[in-house]
């Protein structure tokens, strides 16, 4: 696939998260049980998400692992519990593309927004985050829709 890597600028965004560890092996079931977790949450106090979730990726080493924040937005700060906590993702100019397909195969497009700020002269500046357009347990992987937004200076 052929990423078309733009700019754009992402306002803050007020989120109800979970921050997690996971091997690499186990970051699908981890990121989804947290998801789980967090829509649960939000459900039984009667707040409805503000947009798609979203997962801030803090570190990702085949060795040690992934170090994620599991997010979703909603239109005011809500208090946490059990894990879950309220955060704020930070707005600002970001690199983004859109991924079509499983989320084993996201690693191109990353490096495409790589490709894109070596070659416009812009840095990477914090951790990249994937907006999940559609939901994997009623959309098959081909159909996948990932937004990858990098945060750049």
């Amino acid at each position: 696939m052929a990423y078309e890597v733009t700019t754009k600028e992402v306002p803050a965004q007020p989120v109800a998260a979970i921050r997690t560890h996971a091997d690499m092996a186990t970051i699908g079931e981890t990121v989804g049980g947290a998801l789980g977790r967090v829509y649960g949450y939000l459900g039984r106090i009667g707040v409805v998400p503000a947009g798609a979730a979203t997962a801030v990726y803090f570190d990702v080493d085949p060795g040690r692992g992934v170090d994620v924040e599991v997010c979703v937005p909603v239109a005011a700060p809500v208090e946490g519990d059990g894990g879950i906590v309220a955060d704020e993702l930070p707005g600002g100019e970001v690199a983004t593309t859109l991924h079509r397909g499983s989320y084993e195969a996201m690693e191109p497009a990353y490096e495409a927004i790589k490709e894109w700020a070596r070659a416009h002269g812009r840095e990477l500046a914090g951790p990249p985050r994937e907006v999940y357009l559609n939901d994997p347990e009623t959309t098959g992987p081909e159909n996948l829709e990932t937004e990858i937004d990098w945060p750049i200076r």
